[in-house]
């Protein structure tokens, strides 16, 4: 089983975020596993379970995760980023307890699939694009420290495939990202070159446009979250520990490539 089901939105009630994401996560994979001979489970979480000190800080103990304060980790991160957490814990932990075998695959932020760059509406990498493109963008957030690791559609779903094949990935943790770094305001500013916008010339810290976007009606105008802010790190990611079968493209073209899509498909 290939477990990529999920509901994607900022500003979810934890409520809508746990019935949905944890609480289906784990009725489904119950439900298989009485109901079918399921032998293994693929589970698609997220990059930032890989950044321990990230979960530390929130209040993750990595020896006993199943005892978090989940209400205190949802009031901190939001409920998408902290349903990922609960959703990843709970469900790893049944499958250990139901005896399959299992990969978590953790990819990081998407952009389009190679050659075509299609990307879905909904996702981070297209608000972005339609941001920049409506001109509410109006500073760089972060600093020039800040990044956002990338990976393609396709590069995801090649592991996705190698890792239900090849029993080395059996119960093994997978990091899916581009080994290749790029500043998010070097990102924006290719974004607005391929737009033929102007970039946004001054920078703004993570602690003050956090504190802005509790505006709820500023949040609306400008097409932002809170919750988006948690994507921008300043973190090294441990070293990618992809299949060698899968090739990567330069993260640039890849990066213009899903720039052209949402120009031709969503703006």
């Amino acid at each position: 089983m290939i477990h990529a089901g999920v509901l994607f939105a900022w500003n979810l009630t934890a409520a809508q975020a746990h019935t949905t994401n944890v609480d289906g996560s784990l009725t489904l994979i119950r439900l298989l596993k009485e109901r079918t001979q399921l032998q293994k489970v693929i589970l698609i979480s997220g990059y930032m379970l890989t950044l321990e000190i990230h979960l530390q800080q929130y209040g993750i103990d990595l020896t006993k995760p199943l005892q978090s304060n989940w209400q205190q980790l949802y009031s901190q991160l939001g409920s998408y980023e902290a349903l990922k957490i609960e959703a990843h814990f709970r469900s790893l932990a049944l499958a250990q307890e139901l005896k399959l075998d299992w990969t978590v695959i953790h990819p990081t932020t998407l952009i389009g699939t190679e050659n075509t760059g299609e990307i879905a509406e909904h996702q981070v990498f297209t608000q972005i694009v339609k941001q920049i493109a409506q001109g509410k963008m109006l500073a760089l957030p972060g600093s020039a420290q800040h990044h956002v690791p990338w990976v393609s559609v396709k590069t995801v779903a090649q592991q996705i495939v190698l890792s239900l094949k090849d029993k080395s990935y059996y119960q093994r943790e997978i990091l899916v990202t581009h080994p290749q770094s790029i500043t998010f305001h070097d990102v924006i500013r290719l974004i607005a070159k391929e737009l033929n916008r102007k970039a946004p010339r001054y920078s703004i810290p993570i602690s003050i446009l956090s504190m802005l976007l509790k505006c709820r009606l500023l949040a609306q105008h400008l097409n932002f979250s809170r919750e988006m802010l948690e994507f921008l790190r300043t973190e090294t990611l441990a070293k990618p520990n992809l299949d060698p079968h899968v090739t990567q493209a330069p993260i640039e073209q890849q990066l213009i490539q899903s720039i052209d899509w949402v120009k031709r498909h969503y703006l």
